[in-house]
């Protein structure tokens, strides 16, 4: 039983992001992707850092949304301290993307639950879900290497 729900739930999502990129590539024709760990930390504007956050949705290692007509995807397959959505949040998660410089991320967690190692110079992205009070955001750290961390 429950491999054959495992299996149905992968199907439903898999249609739910074929679904997803078919729509937006009709809408915008345009995706960016951004590999994380081997690109860097890249595709975040200083307007998107100004402008309020934009829906997206959170599957497996890779998040995103579609902003100014464009679908931006972060892709964190092998960034530190990333988790796979399906580990313990039952796949698919939206939520609100956002952006902010470093300095301001993490600014209204305890002292004690801020990364200590993130370079404060550099822009910030990651995702929100304001029902369940919970995300993460991928960081720059102080020797440049991509890490995540709950906000």
């Amino acid at each position: 039983m429950n491999s054959s729900y495992s299996k149905i739930r992968h199907i439903q999502e898999s249609n739910i992001r074929l679904e997803r990129r078919l729509l937006i590539e009709q809408l915008t024709g345009q995706t960016v992707v951004n590999k994380v760990a081997t690109e860097g930390l890249k595709n975040i504007s200083q307007q998107m850092v100004i402008d309020p956050p934009f829906p997206g949705s959170w599957n497996r290692y890779t998040f995103g949304g579609i902003y100014n007509g464009v679908d931006y995807q972060w892709d964190c397959t092998g960034v530190d301290g990333m988790v796979n959505s399906n580990s313990g949040r039952g796949g698919l998660f939206v939520g609100e993307i956002v952006t902010a410089n470093g300095k301001n991320m993490f600014s209204y967690l305890d002292e004690r639950d801020r990364p200590t190692d993130i370079n404060p110079e550099t822009n910030c992205v990651g995702i929100w879900n304001p029902d369940r009070q919970s995300g993460f955001a991928i960081y720059l750290t102080t020797s440049n290497k991509p890490k995540c961390s709950k906000i």
